[in-house]
């Protein structure tokens, strides 16, 4: 099940189409056939406060790419590459001439490290 987590700074946070940002990586994820489109969940989180060396003008996401299903490692560079590339479109397409950077983490959880719950009613 693979999660991405958006960690943004403040103008990045609030400028981006989030919702549509992840709804296009999901599908372009999906679409490569290295995940189910049902398993993929995203979320972005607004880090209250953010320092980029010593310029607190300087913005930036990281994005955490975690699995919990094994998958090879040539996968898994597949869907953190899409990740990154649909992250830097939403942030060209978004953001006036600031300075910026974005990145992705690939985390790879064992399934005996990772304990899972829930219902689906119906």
């Amino acid at each position: 099940m693979p999660h991405i987590t958006y960690e943004a700074s403040a103008t990045l946070a609030q400028t981006i189409d989030w919702r549509g940002l992840m709804t296009e990586t999901h599908h372009a994820v999906a679409a490569t056939g290295h995940a189910v489109i049902g398993d993929l969940k995203s979320r972005m989180i607004h880090t209250a406060a953010h320092l980029a060396g010593d310029d607190p003008s300087a913005e930036f996401v990281i994005a955490r790419l975690t699995t919990t299903k094994p998958r090879p490692d040539e996968a898994r560079h597949a869907i953190a590459r899409i990740i990154h590339e649909k992250l830097e479109a939403a942030i060209l397409a978004a953001t006036p001439d600031i300075w910026w950077q974005a990145g992705v983490i690939d985390e790879q959880v064992v399934p005996t490290d990772y304990i899972k719950s829930g219902r689906k009613p119906g």
